[in-house]
Parts: C-alpha cells; sequence; structure tokens
C-alpha cells in the first residue's frame, strides 16, 4: 500500500483532525519510539481516556498485560519493514485482524483492527483504525446458539416425523390383523355351530337305531368317545375364537375398563404355534383390578414384547410371564432364554425404525410403538439384558381408576 498524500500536513494541523474525525472508528498513530502520537475522539470514548490523556503513552497501555513485553520489538520490526506479523502469519496492509484491547479500567474486549503506514511532515507513523466488536462478537454467539437451538429443534422433529411414520405402519400391520382375525372369526364360527348340531343329531339316531341291537352298548361308547373327542375340538376353537376377539376388538383405539390378564392370555393363546413343542410357556398371574386404558393398544403392546422374546429363543427355551399388582400400578414382566442384548443396543431399542432382526435378540422389534402407547398411559417400559443370559422386560402401567 503506497503512502497516503498527505506529507504536508502536520499532526496539530486544523485539517489532519478533521480527517481523522471523520473516520467512525477508533484511530491513533504510534510514532517510531511506539507512542501514541495522535488520536480521534472515538478512541478516546472506547479506551476510556479523557481529552489529550492518550497523546505521549505507549501503545502498549491499550493492550492487555501479557502482550506488553513482546510488542516494542514488533513495533521496530514493522517500521523496519511496514507489515504486520504474528507468530508465523504476516498480514497485507488494510487487512482486518482481531486482537484483544485493554481499556483504560483494565476491562479487556475484542477489536478488529488494521495497521498501514502514513507520511506527514512530522515523520513516519503506523496507523491504526480500531473497532470494538463486543457487541458484534456477542450476536455471533447468539446467533451461533440460535442455528444450534434450531439444529436441535430439526433433529427433534425430524424424530417426531420418523415415529409417527413408524406408528403409521405398525398401525396398518394391527388393523389388517384385525381385519384377518374378524373374518377368522366369522368363518370358524358357523361351521362350528353346525358341527355340535351334527354330533348330537348323530348321537341321538344313532342310540334310536340300535335301540335293540346286542351292540347297542358298544356302539354308544363308540359314539360318546366321538362326541368327546368332537368337543374338545370344539372347546379348542372356540378358545382360539375368543383369543381372536379380544386381540382384535372393534373398539381398537377407544378407552374403556380393560383386564390386563385377558389381554396377556389372548396373546399368549395367539403366539401358541410359536410356541409349541419348542418354547416351554410358565404364566403366574396375580389377580389385577381393571384398568381404564385403550385395550386394542395394550394388546398390541402384549403381542409384541410376546412375539420379540419368542423370536430371540434359539431352538427349545423358555418364557416366564407374570403380572402382579404393586403400589397401585400393574408390574408385568416378559422373560425369555433367548441370546440376550448389549448394553450398546438397549439404548437404542426404542429409536423409531430400529430393528434387531439382524441380531436376534428379545428387546427391539416395535418397542418404539411399545413405549409410546406405555407412555400414552403412564406407565413405563425396562429392559434388563446380558448377551448368551436372556432378557427381562418389564411393564409398568397404574392401575387408575
Amino acid at each position: 500500500m503506497a503512502a497516503l498524500p498527505l506529507s504536508d500536513l502536520h499532526l496539530e494541523d486544523r485539517t489532519f483532525r478533521a480527517v481523522l474525525e471523520t473516520i467512525p472508528d477508533a484511530v491513533i498513530l504510534v510514532d517510531r519510539s511506539g507512542r501514541i502520537a495522535a488520536s480521534n475522539e472515538v478512541a478516546e470514548r472506547v479506551f476510556g481516556w479523557s481529552e489529550g490523556e492518550l497523546q505521549g503513552r505507549p501503545v502498549e497501555d491499550l493492550m492487555p498485560q501479557r502482550y506488553r513485553p513482546d510488542h516494542p520489538r514488533l513495533v521496530q520490526q514493522y517500521f523496519a519493514s511496514p507489515q504486520v506479523v504474528l507468530g508465523p502469519s504476516r498480514f497485507r496492509h488494510g487487512e482486518e485482524l482481531e486482537l484483544t484491547a485493554r481499556r483504560k479500567s483494565g476491562e479487556e474486549f475484542p477489536v478488529e483492527i488494521s495497521v498501514g503506514p502514513i507520511e506527514i511532515a512530522d515523520g513516519s507513523f503506523a496507523l491504526a483504525v480500531m473497532r470494538d466488536v463486543t457487541e458484534a462478537r456477542k450476536l455471533r454467539a447468539r446467533l451461533k446458539e440460535y442455528n444450534r437451538t434450531l439444529e436441535q429443534q430439526v433433529r427433534e422433529r425430524t424424530a417426531e416425523i420418523e415415529r409417527k411414520q413408524a406408528e403409521l405402519l405398525q398401525a396398518a400391520k394391527v388393523a389388517a390383523l384385525a381385519q384377518l382375525t374378524a373374518g377368522v372369526v366369522h368363518q370358524i364360527n358357523t361351521p362350528l355351530g353346525a358341527l355340535r348340531s351334527a354330533n348330537q343329531t348323530a348321537l341321538s339316531l344313532a342310540r334310536r337305531l340300535a335301540a335293540d341291537s346286542e351292540a347297542a352298548e358298544r356302539l354308544g361308547a363308540v359314539l360318546d368317545d366321538v362326541t368327546r373327542a368332537s368337543e374338545q375340538a370344539v372347546e379348542q376353537l372356540s378358545r382360539t375364537i375368543g383369543s381372536l376377539r379380544t386381540f382384535s376388538r372393534v373398539d381398537f383405539g377407544a378407552e374403556g375398563e380393560a383386564d390386563l390378564l385377558d389381554g396377556l392370555r389372548s396373546a399368549l393363546a395367539l403366539i401358541e404355534p410359536q410356541t409349541a413343542q419348542r418354547v416351554r410357556v410358565e404364566t403366574d398371574f396375580a389377580p389385577l383390578p381393571p384398568v381404564r386404558a385403550r385395550h386394542g393398544d395394550l394388546n398390541q403392546v402384549f403381542m409384541n414384547v410376546l412375539l420379540n422374546a419368542v423370536e430371540a429363543i434359539e431352538g427349545e427355551g423358555a418364557l416366564r410371564v407374570a403380572a402382579r399388582a404393586e403400589d397401585g400400578v400393574a408390574v408385568v414382566s416378559v422373560t425369555d432364554t433367548g441370546v440376550g442384548i448389549d448394553e450398546a443396543l438397549r439404548q437404542r431399542v426404542f429409536d423409531p425404525g430400529f430393528t434387531t432382526k439382524g441380531v436376534r435378540v428379545g428387546a427391539g422389534l416395535g418397542m418404539a410403538i411399545v413405549k409410546q402407547v406405555l407412555d400414552e398411559h403412564g406407565g413405563s417400559i425396562e429392559i434388563e439384558s446380558q448377551p448368551g443370559e436372556g432378557s427381562t422386560v418389564t411393564l409398568r402401567i397404574p392401575l387408575r381408576g
């Protein structure tokens, strides 16, 4: 940068002073000895000195104590070869730096400063223009915090959208299951009634036909056995239908009096094909009062947790389901002898969209939905598990009236 064309002016010239005062930032002129030769009113105001106090003072008075010892050397270096040197970095004339300055009171504050050489009639000087950026730095900090908050809100909103998407997917699956089971109930109920009626009619006719026969007694015994077998089959189908009806209630999302034990028994009955001849199921149900809840939602919770437990068991194993009342809360625990889950995955099982099918653990699939349903009912879920030692999922549901 070429020297400013002010070579005919002196420090005390009104024209030169007027030039300094037109600059809206703090301005100081430093001579070769490192002392302040001139300053404008803005500089006096920014640094807290009264009129005329700055003139003749070492420029080091405007900087923190920790920078003062080395600064005279930098001043001499600057006048020998005009450029700003800070450590390994060299800065062009007019290029702004952000440094720390010091007021008369001792308060430190950030400034943006640019330095350049100037030649006037009184000699060579370094012209420093400084701007107090305390408020600008505060504004940047607030903007940074605002951006951080905004990013957090975006992440939370994104997670909420993903959770809603998972809920919709799960609700669609359950709705389809409800439609399927409702159709099965309708299709099975009709032949069940016909089977029972046919058995009774056949038995009555056979007994009349064999009334005078020597084989009547044997025929009656055979027919009794057939009837008992048929009745047992009918009873088993009736229980299955009852479980399906409980699980696929028409009032899926409606709130009402819910029998938690009925829901557990129905869910256990429906997963029997997955447990038969492979998983030994034990139950320990203490009496529970009805709770005010959404039947279908809780049935879905029980089904998800039980299916996860069964899927976690490789080969043969055991499943224990217990329920009890404790301090106004229904406590339902599901313990499996599956492969278990490590701490890292346990921290993620409630994340929307998280799946554990790849690692086959008993506490993953649908757990985000399970937690949401329990949260909405004022309940909670806890998972205890160790790899190779199985898992225990504990559900707590308030027994509110």
